[in-house]
């Protein structure tokens, strides 16, 4: 896998947050939404094994079916030839800029209608040639950071795991496994999480592992729990083109998880490929496209704020520290002309630290009746530099702590009537370059 460093690097300035009105606070809320996974196999001028020629044509029909279909998220694999065709009628907030072509792409593009608070590409450490060409192109995953609502966010994994069933193929393979699960228990820490995307395994394959992200990340497998119990498959039952059942296994899965702050449930599972058929009844992909619906219902026990600043650096979240009913103590903060650590010290003892040590350091005390309730925040900077700058605190009983310096675009967070802020959520280097705050009730 890449260093950290290189993978935080690749952000574009675009996705950083920069609102300047004071935003209302987040409340209590729930909705649905449904994803796709599709392999559009956008090879130019080839023709897979299932005779499926990968043209202009078809990618121009799939990219019609998206936006006629309306799906909310849809992950695509193998999209390197054809992706403008495909783009060309798609009608959607967001859409994921294509890395370069083979052999630097990775085929892995995301089409969202909720906006992204980060987008980023990562490599893996390990590929195969023993089966396929798959050193022969960047193949790895993306993650994107969905706001689903306001204080409400959903990583979103797309991948694309080393094909093959020789030896080497399923040591890759895991190798590829590993470096994403690794990777989510780094920079999702704490978070709800999707992967949709093209993982090459079954369960039912000796030597292949997809449980791992059922048993390292504590997700679940959409098929495996709507179509099967619960129960993995032992006996393999392959899928046709297109399938009209719902109980065979393709190597296309979706795992996902909720978190603290909020309940996420797989209610549909469902092979798309009978929407999916050209004008001379073919079907337009190799692969099952697949569609699941979630929905969402924010915890009783946290709420969170939006992000604001730059979501480059070390990913941190509180809520895979705190308590049910966490009480604040203290609050320090380091700074000098910008943020450069916050730390958060609860009674019982606990202490929760994020960012550096650079400038000077002040503290405040919370008495037991004393609440946090209000976090005016600053950034400064431009593109990929943009930092925190300012951070002030206020309590229930009107008493403040600063940290930085005022300047630049600010926004004022404040949890519901009858709620605190105990904690944070967002990104640091050496300094903090993006916080989020995380509500409890008093």
């Amino acid at each position: 896998m890449a260093p950290l460093s290189k993978i935080f690097a690749v952000l574009a300035a675009s996705f950083i947050t920069l609102a300047i009105a004071d935003q209302a606070p987040p409340v209590p809320t729930k909705g649905d939404f449904n994803v796709l996974t599709m392999n559009v196999g956008g090879i130019s001028g080839a023709i897979d094994k299932d005779g499926v020629p990968e043209d202009q044509t078809n990618a121009k029909t799939i990219g019609k079916l998206f936006s006629s279909l309306g799906y909310k998220i849809i992950n695509m694999q193998e999209d390197f030839h054809y992706n403008d065709n495909i783009y060309a009628n798609v009608k959607y907030l967001f859409k994921s800029v294509p890395a370069p072509e083979v052999p630097n792409s990775d085929g892995l593009n995301t089409i969202s209608a909720f906006t992204p608070n980060a987008f980023e590409r990562v490599k893996w450490n390990k590929c195969s040639q023993a089966s396929e060409f798959d050193c022969d192109t960047a193949n790895g995953f993306t993650i994107m950071r969905a706001q689903i609502a306001t204080g409400v966010f959903v990583d979103v994994y797309n991948l694309r795991a080393d094909a093959g069933v020789k030896e080497e193929d399923k040591v890759a393979r895991a190798s590829n496994f590993d470096d994403l699960a690794t990777y989510i228990d780094v920079m999702s820490a704490g978070n709800p999480v999707i992967i949709l995307g093209d993982t090459s395994s079954l369960y039912t394959r000796q030597g292949d592992n997809p449980t791992i992200f059922v048993t390292r990340n504590g997700m679940r497998d959409a098929f495996v729990e709507l179509h099967l119990n619960g129960v993995n498959p032992t006996v393999e039952k392959a899928c046709k083109n297109p399938s009209v059942v719902q109980d065979c296994e393709t190597t296309d899965k979706v795992f996902y998880r909720g978190s603290r702050q909020l309940q996420l449930e797989a209610t549909y599972f469902n092979y798309e490929s009978p929407k999916f058929i050209s004008a001379s009844g073919g079907v337009l992909s190799d692969h099952n496209p697949i569609t699941v619906n979630f929905t969402w219902s924010v915890s009783a026990l946290f709420q969170q704020s939006d992000l604001f600043g730059n979501p480059s650096g070390q990913w941190f979240n509180d809520l895979t520290s705190l308590p049910d009913s966490p009480k604040v103590e203290t609050l320090t903060f380091r700074s000098g002309s910008e943020l450069d650590q916050v730390r958060i010290g609860y009674v019982g003892g606990k202490e929760l630290t994020h960012g550096g040590l650079g400038g000077g350091e002040k503290s405040m005390f919370l008495g037991n009746d004393e609440f946090w309730i209000s976090a005016r925040i600053c950034q400064g900077g431009s593109g990929d530099q943009i930092k925190i700058y300012y951070l002030l605190a206020t309590t229930s009983k009107g008493y403040t702590l600063a940290g930085g310096v005022e300047s630049g675009q600010c926004v004022t967070y404040e949890p519901p009537s009858g709620w605190q802020i105990v904690g944070y959520m967002g990104r640091n280097t050496t300094e903090v370059t993006q916080l989020g705050f995380i509500y409890a009730p008093i």
